[in-house]
């Protein structure tokens, strides 16, 4: 069997709008996607405070120029640089990372030109940029820790929406009596909404989140999988 290589990255931050504390998360998530060939902040990165982190995690920065001051430098940098890489034909992916919705041409751009784009931000990013994206990780969190059990589904979102959400991930996909392995429901959820992960809905883990919807969705574990399925009054 012939190995795949893996999609090569620029990861591609904006420092004004990201805090350096995430700078190994960030590394972490692109991992998750392809091998990183190039990393590199934009805007006065020093200014904010993200000195000591471009040098232990070996990122670049170009010293600004006097034309690009104002509010949107970093921005008008970044994108520049992210369309500058289109040409080079190593780089088959972008990990832009920013809460700031004005990336969301930027997204869909490179995504017209073939490129595979994953989003990073905090939740309060624009849906814009993150529907704009093939995938979106949000980096609070970082811990890995499961939200509070104390979190109700209405503080971070209805139930009822995920299991719509649900409902259409599970609509396309090919059932043996209603089931589904859960491999395939997640990666479905995330085709249907590309900002998708358990914690946005209060749950580290999917199976976990599937699991608090009670009667609206079964669970069964196997021996060798989990299958999901809608309940009969909720198809």
């Amino acid at each position: 069997m012939t190995d795949i290589a893996p999609r090569q990255l620029a990861v591609l931050v904006d420092a004004e709008n990201v805090s350096p504390a995430l700078a190994p998360r960030i590394l972490s998530e692109a991992a998750k996607h392809g091998r990183v060939e190039i990393r590199r902040a934009f805007g006065s990165a020093a200014s904010a405070g993200w000195g000591k982190a471009l040098v232990r995690y070996a990122f670049h920065t170009a010293d600004r120029t006097p034309q690009a001051g104002g509010r949107n430098a970093a921005d008008i940098e970044l994108t520049i640089a992210a369309i500058d890489l289109l040409h080079d034909t190593r780089i088959e992916g972008f990990c832009l990372v920013s809460s700031d919705s004005d990336f969301a041409p930027l997204a869909i751009r490179l995504r017209q030109s073939g490129r595979h784009v994953v989003g990073m931000g905090e939740r309060k990013t624009p849906r814009a940029f993150v529907e704009a994206c093939d995938e979106f990780a949000f980096l609070e969190g970082a811990s890995g820790a499961e939200m509070p059990a104390a979190v109700s589904f209405t503080e971070i979102e209805r139930r009822d929406d995920f299991v719509s959400l649900l409902v259409a991930a599970m609509a396309s996909l090919d059932k043996n009596d209603g089931w589904v392995d859960i491999g395939l429901v997640g990666v479905s959820l995330r085709e249907v909404e590309p900002g998708f992960e358990p914690s946005k809905f209060g749950k580290k883990k999917l199976k976990s989140l599937l699991q608090s919807c009670g009667a609206q969705v079964e669970v069964v574990t196997t021996a060798h999988s989990c299958l999901v399925r809608i309940s009969a009054r909720d198809r």
